[in-house]
């Protein structure tokens, strides 16, 4: 044969039932100086591609941005911040800041009329106060007045804030507006018990403080 054809022979045929296939140029065997050549033109095509893709890559990385749009800023100059204030003041009915006895009571005696004055607390700070207002016996003599003195505490709608001794007074107020004064009845008195004896209380004296402490309200 000339080399442009190769034979094929079937499994159970003879030489006589041959068949002649023709070998097309994709078949046939590559010499080898087409395989060298085939073999360099492919590893030319690969470097080409890599070389392609790593221009590519840098290109997407340096490429300036073409998406930009219209853009605005604005600010807002002179924010500040200030805390608020907390104070409770003892006030006269006139309005005055006073450190002055608010309770003051001589000549008691047994089953004496009551004796009633005012506590006026003022909040003169600029946020809500909650308040607790309470005692503390400074000097007693012995016996002491506290033992048969009562006090009862009413706030300006005639409500009970507290009923007892002296030395256990102590009461709360929820909430007192910024800027707000409350005003409180404080009256003692000297009830009559027939259990005690009230003789050996004569010319006996008691010197206490009323003390008020604000705390702000959570919340605002």
């Amino acid at each position: 044969m000339d080399g442009q054809f190769a034979t094929w022979f079937a499994a159970q045929g003879s030489s006589r039932d041959a068949v002649v296939v023709p070998v097309t140029q994709a078949q046939r065997p590559r010499s080898q100086k087409e395989q060298t050549m085939y073999h360099h033109k492919g590893a030319i095509i690969a470097i080409a591609g890599s070389a392609l893709a790593s221009t590519l890559a840098v290109g997407a990385t340096f490429a300036p941005s073409t998406l930009a749009a219209f853009t605005d800023t604005t600010t807002s100059t002179g924010n500040t911040a200030t805390a608020g204030t907390m104070q409770i003041d003892v006030v006269d009915n006139s309005g005055t800041v006073t450190s002055a006895a608010t309770v003051s009571v001589t000549n008691a005696s047994p089953m004496m009329a009551a004796r009633t004055q005012t506590l006026n607390l003022r909040n003169s700070g600029t946020l809500d106060a909650s308040m607790r207002v309470h005692s503390l016996i400074v000097s007693a003599s012995n016996p002491s007045l506290n033992d048969v003195l009562k006090v009862d505490v009413t706030d300006s709608l005639g409500q009970s804030l507290y009923s007892g001794k002296v030395a256990d007074l102590d009461f709360l107020v929820s909430n007192i507006p910024a800027a707000t004064t409350y005003n409180y009845t404080v009256k003692v008195t000297w009830p009559d018990d027939l259990a005690v004896d009230d003789n050996p209380y004569q010319g006996a004296t008691m010197s206490f403080d009323l003390t008020a402490d604000a705390s702000v309200i959570a919340g605002q």
